[in-house]
């Protein structure tokens, strides 16, 4: 099988995404009328391979799904929708994993999400040798590889990083009753983000996980990003929703320990910058900060220098949270070379 130039890995889930004309009531004995439902791939795995793919990377998907019929519709929309090559593990007697995205006109989405399949996964099927990156998403919603103090994820970066692999990892924002909340985070950051190259998680996330907060939000992520280089990430991303994000890079000589990085190790060192959202209207919220790394890991396999890939991501996800679904590459104000 050919090289991808990235892997994205973990996961992955079917949405189940009714259009709704208003904000639901729902409650107890009470009826409301909704418009048509979508079937669309979710999750980190599809959202940012759908961006890269548009933006001419190859990539290569792995992930788990059960063997039922959403099983069978999630590997048929991956076989339509993406140019890709793929590993879906079938997991005998599993549900697939699935979200009830309730996304009401201009307002921030609500998720029911359903672990499935998911559950199972360690790293174990990914190949490092494939790819120039790894990126897996949302852990915290992957309990196999959460397992033991984290023994898989140790276990898949200290094997990519033996061969040359850039590692890049993004957390999700972790409900009362998810199995991250038993972590220790901040001990578990400490150890691992010497492991990985670029993170890229949202304000949200790590406000749960690290208890990190503070206002305004901008400043706030780019606190918590200079949290994740001091940990030992050579670049870290940290979105803030509708406040931006913000943009942290270590010292030369971190950044160079990446063979993918090194060619910019003297661009990118002690990178400090913010940049406020940009976008015309809230369509869709869900998927933002998956197309926002998208973005940032393009960027960096493009060798863009900090700027550039700054007005990358602010345009990427500027146009999924307006509604756009295609990223032209040779677009110079997707870039924002020119307005």
């Amino acid at each position: 099988m050919r090289q991808s130039n990235i892997q994205v890995v973990g996961t992955l889930a079917l949405n189940i995404v009714p259009h709704l004309l208003k904000e639901p009531l729902i409650s107890p004995g009470t009826f409301a009328e909704v418009g048509s439902v979508e079937f669309r791939l979710g999750g980190p795995v599809a959202n940012v391979s759908r961006v890269m793919r548009q933006l001419g990377s190859s990539v290569h998907m792995v992930a788990c799904i059960g063997d039922d019929e959403l099983g069978d519709t999630v590997r048929r929309l991956v076989q339509n929708e993406f140019e890709c090559t793929y590993n879906l593990s079938v997991v005998a007697g599993c549900t697939t994993s699935y979200s009830v995205v309730i996304q009401a006109p201009g307002v921030d989405r609500a998720i029911w999400h359903h672990i499935g399949a998911n559950a199972t996964f360690d790293g174990s099927s990914v190949d490092p040798c494939m790819s120039e990156i790894i990126h897996l998403g949302y852990p915290a919603i992957l309990p196999k590889i959460l397992a033991d103090d984290a023994a898989g994820l140790r276990r898949l970066f200290d094997s990519a990083k033996g061969v040359g692999v850039t590692t890049s990892l993004d957390l999700s924002c972790l409900s009362p009753r998810s199995f991250g909340t038993g972590v220790n985070w901040h001990s578990l950051m400490g150890d691992l983000l010497p492991r990985v190259d670029i993170m890229s998680p949202s304000l949200d996330d790590l406000c749960v996980a690290l208890g990190i907060s503070g206002d305004p939000p901008l400043k706030c992520a780019a606190r918590a990003a200079e949290y994740l280089i001091d940990c030992g990430a050579a670049v870290a991303m940290v979105t803030a929703g509708p406040a931006g994000f913000a943009l942290c890079a270590g010292s030369e000589t971190r950044i160079a320990e990446s063979r993918l990085l090194s060619p910019v190790a003297r661009t990118w060192a002690e990178t400090r910058m913010s940049c406020p959202a940009k976008y015309v209207y809230n369509a869709q919220t869900g998927g933002a900060g998956d197309s926002a790394t998208a973005g940032l890991l393009f960027g960096l396999l493009a060798g863009l220098p900090p700027r550039h890939v700054v007005g990358l991501v602010a345009s990427i996800a500027g146009r999924w949270v307006s509604g756009s679904r295609f990223f032209d590459p040779f677009d110079e104000v997707l870039y924002g070379l020119s307005s």
